[in-house]
């Protein structure tokens, strides 16, 4: 680290006159949650990381990998779609949305019929 930088730690919202509000640009990422019972590592950008049990391992638009912490992920992050299907979207799994606290599943079946479901039936 260089020592002749400016130190950023003096900035506040209300010192700071160029301060722009922005929003992060809404990407899907794809994110698994793991419950080893001693947590996992997995290596990123920045080196070898370590997870907690319970911990989300976050894989981006790049490859890149990295873990999330639990509670982070639930206050960041939506479930788009419960499985990752490549892009033919063939995934017989469909997430249709949140009503009421129960999240709303399409089940496409064998036969080509589609049942609605508010849990996930792994048969």
């Amino acid at each position: 680290m260089s020592t002749d930088a400016w130190n950023a730690d003096k900035i506040t919202l209300d010192n700071w006159e160029p301060m722009m509000c922005v929003m992060k640009r809404p990407i899907t990422v794809h994110a698994t949650q793991l419950n080893f019972p001693e947590g996992f590592i997995v290596t990123t950008r920045q080196g070898v990381v370590e997870g907690k049990p319970g911990d989300y391992l976050m894989i981006g638009q790049d490859g890149e990998k990295y873990p999330c912490d639990k509670d982070i992920f639930e206050k960041t992050y939506d479930v788009v779609s419960p499985f990752h299907s490549g892009d033919d979207h063939s995934s017989p799994i469909q997430y249709m949305g949140t009503v009421d606290g129960v999240t709303l599943y399409n089940k496409r079946l064998t036969d080509g019929e589609v049942q609605e479901v508010s849990e996930i039936d792994y048969t």
